[in-house]
């Protein structure tokens, strides 16, 4: 057995991580609303995430100022908004007296669908941030063959058996078709060998292993201590 001088090496690819994006508000193009009503930063008839929180914090607090002290804003922010936020709706959603605020029915329609959507916006959140964490939702695996068996499967059953949310799934191929694969986002991660790292992905040297070559005792090269 001969030990080859060209050594074997084991790497994983992604893709290259894209600029990441600040959403500041609800994309609801669905919706059918005038162009006038429609604000600069894509908020739905004008009216912002924020807005939504501060009318919350108002009507939980049952005062501008105290939802002001909750949210850690100035008064004035959260009394102009909300002010805004109605003069959009073209309805009161508060009952100013002096011992502090109080919802219309208007507000209290409003209020109880604005907590049904502050939910689910932080629900999309926290999923999209498990998922690219790799907690939840399938992840896409691309495997050489010569590695679909051995400690790179143990470890990734492992993985999956340990992340209850996870599935993975497994594509088996030639490092070319996977690298190929991960730059159209086809496959979320690969484990590649004897490649350089490929351009537009992102790559972690694992480990490096000796190759050997099995050959007949009487073979030239079978004296060798390594060939190359």
């Amino acid at each position: 057995m001969a030990n080859l001088s060209e050594h074997q090496r084991s790497r994983v690819a992604t893709p290259e991580r894209r600029k990441r994006r600040t959403v500041s508000s609800i994309d609801r193009s669905d919706v059918p609303v005038s162009k006038s009503a429609i604000s600069l930063d894509g908020a739905v008839a004008g009216v912002e995430v924020r807005h939504l929180r501060y009318v919350i914090a108002a009507a939980d607090q049952g005062s501008f100022y105290r939802a002001a002290m909750a949210l850690d804003v100035e008064q004035s922010a959260i009394s102009r908004r909300i002010r805004d936020v109605e003069d959009r709706l073209g309805v009161s959603l508060f009952m100013r007296h002096s011992g502090g605020v109080d919802l219309t029915n208007a507000g209290q329609k409003f209020i109880n669908h604005a907590r049904l959507a502050l939910k689910q916006i932080d629900l999309a959140i926290k999923l999209a941030g498990s998922a690219g964490r790799g907690e939840h939702g399938i992840i896409r695996v691309g495997l050489f063959s010569s590695l679909a068996s051995g400690f790179i499967a143990d470890l990734l059953k492992t993985y999956e058996s340990s992340e209850t949310g996870v599935h993975i799934e497994y594509l088996e191929g030639a490092p070319s078709e996977h690298i190929a694969a991960i730059r159209r986002f086809r496959i979320d991660v690969a484990f590649l060998t004897g490649q350089t790292a490929p351009a537009g992905c992102e790559t972690e040297h694992l480990w490096i292993e000796k190759v050997f070559a099995v050959l007949s005792a009487s073979h030239p090269l079978a004296a060798k201590g390594s060939i190359g």
